[in-house]
């Protein structure tokens, strides 16, 4: 088979479409498949009820245990961004909470990690037989095996053994301290929330009640009045924006995100967003304009932004670009959390006629995401990929 007869063949069996998850469901607009969502996943909270113990001669049910406390930044600075909890125990990472604007966190130990009257913990930890339920002091003693750590972008956490404190039913951890990464500028918070006048700040706080509360033109009104009384106000800028995305005013939201950033040029929250608005209508250059600022910024804490570059050369026909990006998000992406990634990568390789590091990559998307809803199509991907290069390596032989 002639190579350019065999390269037509291949691109007209090999259907490589699958669609956005919130994004939209770009198609590239130029023929090329779909690379879809980044398949990183949000953590679901417990559904399953414990049977109710009637048996006396049975061991207690589990207890309940609360553990809260608040995340500070090493020079002082606001959090106006939500922290990641997560728990460390035995080598396994879990998430568990998220902090509030003022750093706070309280949550039920282990209840995003669907944890019935069996399991105190993961599987690693588990010291009991399954269906055993365990006493409350075998349960501290496992969780007294446990870490607690705080995630946010550009920074570094400090680790809390729970060892360390007095395991009751309610527990405060104290402080977890983080420390800003000295090689990275671009961070998800912003150093002018500290500078805003009182009155500014206020009406701030309004707002964001006025979100949680999904009054999307209340919480607009009271954000409008922060940054009338502080205009280097970059958090309340870019809220303000997400507010009028909710109202359906992209125009509004891409003025108020750009005005974001203006005030703080190193506030990367913003142009992720407008990275995002960008990738829903498919103005490729514009996504890579945008991630090109974060990236520029901090390389190192958003993976997903490696994806959406990657991605958006793909469509603008950059193969080079977007395997470069790939490559650097898989190699920045050290948890997994992005693990589409692997599956670009392997759509890309693709395109440059590299089939057999293409069947790799999708099998390391297989490996990472094996609950995803598009396994079985890129199963079948990778199946018709190696027929066709078995048949390519059979024709050369």
């Amino acid at each position: 088979m002639r190579p350019a007869h065999f390269l037509g063949t291949f691109l007209c069996i090999l259907f490589l479409s699958v669609g956005l998850a919130a994004q939209g469901k770009p198609t590239g607009g130029t023929g090329r498949p779909s690379v879809g969502s980044t398949g990183s996943t949000m953590p679901r909270s417990n559904t399953n009820i414990p049977p109710i113990n009637n048996n006396p001669n049975l061991s207690p049910m589990p207890m309940t245990f609360f553990l809260s406390g608040k995340v500070r930044l090493d020079d002082g600075s606001e959090l106006t961004d939500a922290a990641t909890i997560e728990s460390v125990c035995s080598g396994d990472r879990h998430f568990e909470a998220y902090t509030d604007r003022k750093g706070n966190f309280s949550f039920e130990f282990g209840k995003q990690r669907n944890m019935g009257n069996d399991d105190v913990s993961t599987s690693s930890m588990g010291a009991g037989m399954p269906g055993q339920p365990r006493s409350a002091m075998q349960q501290r003693r496992e969780i007294r095996e446990c870490e607690l750590i705080a995630v946010l972008p550009g920074f570094t956490s400090q680790t809390v053994e729970l060892s360390a404190g007095d395991m009751t039913e309610s527990m405060n951890v104290g402080t977890i301290v983080m420390h800003r990464l000295a090689h990275v500028e671009g961070f998800t918070i912003s150093a002018t929330t500290a500078m805003a006048p009182s009155k500014a700040k206020k009406a701030f706080e309004k707002g964001r009640s006025e979100e949680q509360k999904k009054k999307w033109e209340a919480a607009e009104k009271k954000f409008q009045e922060a940054v009338a009384v502080y205009p280097k106000f970059a958090v309340a800028w870019m809220e303000l924006g997400r507010c009028q995305l909710e109202l359906k005013d992209a125009d509004g939201a891409r003025q108020s995100l750009q005005q974001a950033v203006t005030a703080d040029t190193q506030f990367v929250s913003p142009h992720q967003l407008l990275a995002l608005m960008a990738f829903q209508e498919k103005r490729w250059q514009g996504v890579v304009d945008e991630t090109s600022a974060v990236l520029r910024l901090n390389p190192l804490s958003f993976a997903q932004d490696w994806f959406y570059n990657s991605a958006a050369n793909y469509y603008l026909g950059h193969f080079d670009l977007a395997e470069k990006s790939a490559r650097q998000g898989i190699q920045t992406d050290v948890e997994h959390r992005v693990p589409k990634l692997e599956y670009l990568l392997g759509v890309i390789l693709v395109q440059k006629h590299d089939l057999q590091g293409a069947t790799e990559h999708m099998r390391n998307y297989v490996r990472l995401a094996p609950k995803a809803d598009d396994v079985a199509q890129v199963n079948e991907q990778i199946a018709r990929i190696e027929k066709v290069s078995s048949s390519q390596s059979a024709t050369q032989k």
